[in-house]
């Protein structure tokens, strides 16, 4: 839609209608470097942290997707890496919620 447009081009990831927050989190954009729309993609380090950006120099943005192999470039490794580290506090960062919520729920039942 032209709103996404708008939103990729704009990196602005509030509404661009202004119609409030869009509420995205946990999104990592991966640039290549090689990408002819490179300039247009959400620029390093990303808007926030649940939604960070990573430049692939000297590859495209699917580089870090494919298998890894011996010659695949230091660039891509470290996106790799970051990746996963994201991924992975996003993880913690749900199951610490959940935790809370239950222990929540449980001493509202104490109560009842």
């Amino acid at each position: 839609t032209a709103a996404s447009i708008l939103l990729v081009i704009g990196s602005d990831f509030s509404d661009p209608l202004h119609k409030g927050s869009i509420g995205h989190s946990n999104i990592f954009f991966s640039n290549g470097e090689l990408d002819p729309w490179t300039a247009a993609g959400v620029p390093a380090p990303g808007p926030t942290e649940s939604l960070p950006s990573e430049l692939i120099a000297l590859g495209g943005h699917h580089l870090d997707l494919f298998f890894s192999t011996a010659a695949d470039p230091e660039s891509v490794r470290g996106v790799r890496a970051s990746e996963l580290a994201h991924i992975a506090r996003w993880i913690d960062g749900g199951r610490a919620s959940r935790a809370a919520s239950a222990e929540s729920a449980a001493s509202m039942l104490e109560f009842v």
